[in-house]
């Protein structure tokens, strides 16, 4: 089956949606990815990024997290080489250098890019523990 893509969105755009887990980013990638032609990928997608426990239900498998971000990235460029007019990356972002990732693919694609920093403060729908998210809070570096 093949994909058609909206392509009035000119010149196409890579959205970087950076921000602590419980944030709202993918609540907003959620909105986003409403925009015709428009495709969201994120790290939380990757297959094994999840346990099920039989006591907690879904849990967080961050053991997974390098190979999720490195396939996270491939999607991403799989969607630009494609020309997909707006990509939208839902992840933490807390390095300055993993948003110059993305940066530099954009580059390389001819796309916009643009980073949104997610604020707000809610309860992670993914079950993050909450010394993870301490982690990255901690971690966490400015882009502006």
């Amino acid at each position: 089956m093949a994909v058609k893509y909206n392509t009035n969105m000119n010149p196409p755009t890579l959205i970087v949606l950076r921000g602590l887990p419980g944030s709202g980013k993918t609540t907003v990638a959620n909105l986003l990815s409403c925009i015709p032609g428009a495709v969201a990928v994120s790290a939380d997608s990757y297959p094994g990024r999840y346990d099920i426990d039989v006591t907690n239900g879904i849990v967080y498998n961050h053991t997974e997290g390098t190979k999720a971000l490195d396939w996270c990235e491939q999607q991403t460029a799989y969607f630009l080489r494609r020309r997909v007019p707006c990509v939208i990356v839902d992840n933490t972002f807390i390095s300055r250098e993993s948003v110059e990732k993305y940066e530099t693919l954009a580059l390389i694609h001819n796309y916009r890019f643009m980073v949104l920093k997610v604020e707000g403060k809610f309860k992670s729908v993914h079950n993050v523990p909450d010394d993870f998210i301490q982690r990255c809070r901690e971690k966490y570096e400015p882009w502006e």
